[in-house]
């Protein structure tokens, strides 16, 4: 991600960022990691995602929230869903 005319933009998924993600993304890469026990999830998120601090592959499956191998952080279903709902990617 780069800031581009004050806007986080995500290069790779070629979309800018609201405030509120901008924010969100900033606790993550600030917060420590969740325990283990927080992976489970009843939804099914798919796809692939990158972790948003050190840029990983994040390891994921149908039940599992994606998890970075790298930092060890999960990302929370309230930012996957942003992700996904508010911020498509391309």
């Amino acid at each position: 991600m780069i800031e581009r005319d004050g806007e986080l933009t995500c290069t790779s998924g070629n979309m800018g960022l609201s405030q509120v993600m901008r924010s969100m993304l900033t606790d993550y890469c600030v917060s420590e990691p969740l325990p283990q026990a927080a992976r489970s999830t009843e939804v099914r998120w798919g796809g692939s995602w990158r972790c948003p601090l050190d840029g990983a592959a994040m390891s994921s499956s149908d039940t599992a929230l994606p998890m970075c191998p790298e930092c060890d952080r999960i990302l929370a279903s309230r930012i996957l869903y942003q992700l996904i709902e508010i911020h498509p990617h391309r």
